[in-house]
């Protein structure tokens, strides 16, 4: 039963959290000016990029690009396989949230053109938990027109998380009690433009029991792209160099795409 439930309500949990994100602009305050991210922030030490195109690049564009940034399966190693795979208009990303045409009104002024959410889980999730290894790993990809628009959905989201309020809300599937969510922020070396990582721990139930989880999520922006990248353990915190190095090929794949 841990195997199947584990596995599956993980990236459930992982894809709505996502999807939060994504509608960021549900949340409370004016939709399009997002407050400034916490002083606790890193400063990212590689010179913000500057825009290639002044002309935001077409779906069809955005989808070519996305087709080759992600996290492949040879970055994570032998023994998972891929949960979902999906690609996302505004439309699309917005019509889960609490209010589907304030977040796509926020969408589309960020400039927002598509994204793609990549998910993997282990292929024997018991084993991997019991071995003190991810369960999961997750990607997810949005492309602007501009880095401004990018910079802004970054904001927003690192808001979101940052203040904890309603993230674990969010995660019904992955936590058993969202309420008890606890998230903080964890050093994370600086990548790309901007980058911040938080933790968000609690119980999930699985087979009628109760078993710790911690997801590690890193939020990442460059250049017009904005990104989430992470994991899923149990009972343990996610390696955070792992992520590290996760995140350190998205956004080498960003520049060589964008």
């Amino acid at each position: 039963m841990m195997r199947n439930r584990l596995g599956v309500a993980s990236l459930a949990a992982i894809a709505a959290l996502l999807g939060l994100l994504a509608g960021c602009g549900g949340q409370e305050g004016e939709v399009g000016t997002p407050t400034a991210a916490p002083a606790t922030q890193p400063a990212a030490t590689a010179e913000p990029s500057v825009d290639q195109e002044t002309v935001p690049p077409s779906t069809e564009e955005a989808r070519d690009k996305l087709e080759r940034v992600t996290i492949l399966m040879d970055d994570i190693g032998p023994g998972y396989v891929v949960l979902a795979d999906e690609y996302a208009d505004n439309a699309e990303a917005s019509a889960a949230q609490p209010d589907p045409a304030v977040a796509l009104t926020f969408l589309n002024g960020a400039g927002r053109v598509l994204g793609r959410t990549v998910t993997y889980i282990a292929a024997d999730t018991t084993g991997a938990a019991l071995a003190g290894q991810s369960v999961a790993f997750f990607s997810n990809v949005n492309v602007f027109g501009d880095a401004t628009g990018a910079a802004q959905y970054y904001a927003v989201s690192i808001q979101i998380m940052a203040e904890g309020t309603g993230v674990g809300a969010q995660l019904g599937d992955l936590f058993a009690d969202p309420a008890a969510v606890q998230v903080a922020p964890v050093a994370f070396s600086p990548i790309g433009d901007q980058s911040q990582a938080f933790t968000l721990a609690g119980q999930t139930e699985a087979g009628g029991q109760l078993y710790p989880v911690v997801a590690l999520l890193a939020v990442i922006q460059r250049g017009p792209v904005m990104a989430f990248v992470g994991s899923v353990r149990v009972a343990i915190p996610p390696d955070v160099e792992e992520v590290e190095r996760l995140a350190g090929l998205l956004v080498e794949r960003i520049d060589s795409e964008f």
